[in-house]
């Protein structure tokens, strides 16, 4: 009986760990340069950080874009399955993320300089 166990648990290990969904944004692609309007290019004479945003290709949502927003202003609309690289002046900052018909959503971060 505990073998029979064993086995059923051990191949129902392998059917659970052969379903395993990719990481989030393992195959995402770079906005376009024509969705990103600000914070593009490193900023001379000012100590910034990278921020690397990265948006999922989960279902909920895909055909709309992501408005991104760095305190307040307009940076990036971010599409399904991609990700966004951005130069931020070092300091505090408040990120948010808004979609059509969602409540927007804020993270405050402190971006140290690189």
């Amino acid at each position: 009986m505990k073998k029979a166990m064993m086995c059923a648990a051990v191949a129902a290990g392998m059917l659970v760990s052969g379903c395993a969904a990719t990481p989030p944004g393992a195959n995402a692609v770079p906005v376009p340069p024509e969705r990103v309007m600000a914070y593009q290019e490193k900023p001379q004479g000012v100590d910034y950080g990278t921020v690397i945003i990265t948006r999922d290709s989960s279902f909920f949502g895909a055909g709309n874009a992501a408005t991104l927003n760095i305190d307040g202003k307009p940076v990036a609309e971010v599409g399904s399955s991609e990700r966004v690289r951005l130069y931020v002046p070092a300091g505090e900052h408040i990120f948010s993320a808004k979609m059509p018909m969602l409540p927007r959503k804020d993270v405050e971060a402190i971006i140290k300089p690189a």
